[in-house]
Parts: C-alpha cells; structure tokens; sequence
C-alpha cells in the first residue's frame, strides 16, 4: 500500500514545492535518481538502506505525492523513509500555504509603512524567543538521550525562515517579509508539537 499525500491548491507552486522537497530530503541524507520523467517528478529515492519511488505530480489544482518502497509486501506508512517523506511534504505544504495567504505572491517592490515594517520586526523577536526556548528544550531532551531529529529539523527550519524575513525587511520587502514571519510562526509550531509527542 502506497503513501499518498495531497497539498491542496498548490498546483501553481508546484516547481518550488519539488524543489524544496528534493532538498529537504536530501539535505536528511537522501539520495536520488531519475526515474524516466523527472518532469513529472518521479524519482528513485533511497535513505539509511531503504529505497523506493517517489512521485510528486500535479492533479488538477493540488500536487499528489506518492511514495512506494521497494518489496511487493512492505507497507508504506510503517517504513522509516515514508515518515521522514510525510514529516517533511507536511511542513512544506503548511509553509507554502502560509507564504501564498501572507501575500509572497505580491510584487517584492510592494512595500508596507514603518509602522508595519515595526510590528513585523517586533513579531519576529518575539517568535526568536519562543525558537530559544523550542531549543532549549530540544537540548534537555537530547540530554536524557531523546530522539529530537523531527523537532531539530522544525526548528532550524524556522531559523532559517526568520534570518530569511530579516533580510526582506532589510529590503523593505514587507509582504515577503510578513509572509515568511507567518511560515516561521508555523514551523515553530510543528516543533513544539514534535516536542510534546517526545515528551509524552
């Protein structure tokens, strides 16, 4: 049985959400082949000894994301790379959606007012510290020999987020800047919830 995922109105976004996704799992230590279309996205993948294919297409006005391991009796869902596959088309389904509802889609020369560049600002330094304190508990946790690989990625995840919006406000790129601020806010969100899991 196949992994299926469906990110919901992003067809237009598609060549960025494969882009990212390639990336992400890459960056975990996945390697990749082609699969004789990769315009369509399909992909051999492989990762800590287990392999398969990994299909990310567009249906209609979604993107559909397959994902079947090698062995006609392994289930998809239960094997390790499928977690790490679902774990990561889920955060990047959120933070898209969150870029495109924030206005990223906006031209970057659409600027906002001080007043807005001030509350963007203040926002971001107010989820900085909520990313400490996300960290710090991922150090306790680690301590107590805790797997935290799902939070620690959420987390760097939001770090690089908000260094991203810091630059943007920097530019006075406002939209993009809150837009970014918005997918920080989430990806800190998906760590505490990892936490909590850990933690339970």
């Amino acid at each position: 049985m196949p992994y299926i995922y469906y990110a919901r109105s992003l067809a237009g976004a598609y060549p960025a959400f494969l882009a990212h996704l390639v990336k992400d799992l890459t960056g975990i230590g996945a390697s990749f082949a082609e699969d004789g279309s990769p315009e369509r996205g399909s992909m051999l993948i492989s990762h800590n000894g287990e392999s398969g294919i990994l299909r990310v297409v567009r249906l209609g006005a979604d993107i559909k994301v397959t994902y079947a391991p090698e062995g006609r009796n392994t289930s998809a869902k239960k094997s390790p790379l499928c977690l790490l596959i679902d774990e990561k088309v889920g955060d990047i389904d959120a933070e898209m959606k969150a870029l495109l509802e924030e206005g990223e889609v906006l031209p970057a020369a659409d600027t906002g007012g001080p007043d807005d560049e001030d509350q963007i600002r203040q926002s971001l330094e107010e989820m900085y510290q909520e990313l400490l304190t996300v960290r710090e508990e991922i150090n306790h946790l680690r301590e107590e020999d805790r797997d935290v690989s799902r939070p620690e990625r959420r987390a760097k995840r939001a770090h690089q987020l908000y260094e991203e919006a810091v630059f943007e406000l920097e530019k006075r790129h406002t939209p993009v800047a809150r837009a970014k601020a918005r997918a920080m806010q989430i990806m800190i969100e998906k760590a505490e919830a990892s936490l909590g899991e850990i933690g339970e």
